[in-house]
């Protein structure tokens, strides 16, 4: 008798021996089969009706088949897209932002870029490189770099510069004697809780010379000072 260890060969009249933890195959069985083992002191050949010969291994005293060989792994099949892989930053062309692009590449980003809901460039560049190549919406890096939105024109905030929009107060040193020139503005909103002294909100003042800012609290803003 011999073993066989991990064969596509499979007997159903195998004889299994009580100490061994394998299949063993019957010699007998084998020839009833159209089998033709050669059993040699160096290994030996088993040769199968259809006329392949396999080698056998010796090892204990014991004529083994030869394990099959390891099968490659198949490669995963996705059925589509990774629809997050925009968020990812994989480069699919060289990033050429001097380049100039043609019309149409500048329509197809900002088709792309009213489609996404008006992103930064930064945005519109990494949703941009993880298009796929052959996509015939997707623009070049360069047209997303050179795209200039009207409606982002028009919708972004614009600050004007803080000298302009409070510019200093133009006047001579002495003009004004501290005390002269005081402002005075109510709290935006009152206190949620009203406070220990019974004051709601409070009242404050700004010296006009000396800039010194002073906080009153006061009961509401009909109290007299």
């Amino acid at each position: 008798f011999f073993f066989f260890q991990r064969l596509t060969l499979s007997f159903d009249n195998g004889v299994i021996h009580s100490q061994v933890p394998v299949p063993l195959v019957s010699y007998h069985e084998l020839l009833r089969r159209g089998y033709r083992p050669d059993l040699r002191l160096d290994g030996g050949t088993v040769r199968c009706p259809d006329g392949t010969t396999i080698a056998l291994v010796l090892h204990g005293g014991v004529w083994r088949f030869p394990p099959p060989p390891a099968a490659a792994p198949a490669a995963p099949k996705f059925a589509s897209r990774n629809p997050w892989c925009a968020l990812s930053g994989t480069t699919v062309e060289p990033d050429t932002p001097d380049a100039e692009p043609s019309a149409d590449d500048l329509a197809k980003a900002q088709r792309l870029h009213d489609h996404r809901g008006h992103p930064g460039v930064t945005r519109m560049l990494i949703i941009a490189r993880c298009m796929r190549a052959d996509d015939p919406d997707r623009p070049s890096l360069a047209a997303v770099r050179k795209l200039r939105c009207s409606t982002c024109q028009v919708a972004k905030p614009r600050r004007p510069n803080a000298a302009v929009a409070h510019p200093p107060r133009d006047q001579q040193d002495g003009d004004v004697a501290p005390g002269e020139l005081t402002f005075a503005d109510f709290a935006p909103a009152p206190f949620e809780v009203k406070q220990l002294d019974g004051s709601t909100t409070f009242l404050c003042l700004r010296d006009g010379a000396s800039n010194v800012t002073t906080y009153v609290p006061v009961a509401d803003k009909s109290a007299k000072l």
